[in-house]
């Protein structure tokens, strides 16, 4: 056997062990969860449900009667959010025990978590865009709402 093929066969076999590792940490974590989900799935759902409670609440907040440019951009911000945790919260449900039937369902489920772990961290790194287009934007808004103190407020400050 040539060096560049067993090069390719070694890396291959490496490969293999890895995603072998990480299907059997699933599986052990579903085995061990009280919830049917992996604990970081479990941690996902809830900062999902959480961002997307605030965007509501701030799509809410933008329903003026004239509607500015920001308002506008910002309700956008905030469905697009909600599109997205939506799918993300679908996807990570079917990535849950349905029930504790057995080692088999619990090696079918962490399969699956394994191989749409990239996936999910694609939805979780829009999210994350989303979420930093917010805060920029608030930040920004915060400026132009910042009212300077009183000249009483800052002789009191002084030595």
């Amino acid at each position: 056997m040539d060096p560049l093929t067993a090069l390719s066969t070694a890396g291959t076999i490496i490969q293999f062990v890895d995603f072998g590792i990480k299907v059997l940490v699933a599986g052990n974590s579903l085995h061990h969860s009280t919830t049917g989900a992996i604990p970081e799935n479990v941690k996902l759902e809830w900062v999902t449900r959480d961002l997307m409670s605030l965007t509501a609440k701030l799509s809410q907040a933008g329903n003026l009667s004239e509607p500015s440019p920001d308002s506008v951009y910002l309700k956008e911000i905030c469905s697009r959010c909600e599109e997205i945790g939506k799918d993300l919260l679908r996807r990570l449900k079917r990535l849950r025990l349905k029930s504790n039937k057995g080692v088999l369902q619990r090696f079918h489920v962490a399969l699956k978590a394994t191989w749409a772990r990239k996936d999910l961290e694609g939805l979780v790194l829009q999210l994350e865009r989303y979420k930093r287009s917010i805060e920029t934007r608030f930040l920004v808004d915060l400026r132009y709402v910042y009212v300077p103190p009183s000249r009483a407020a800052y002789l009191h400050l002084q030595w």
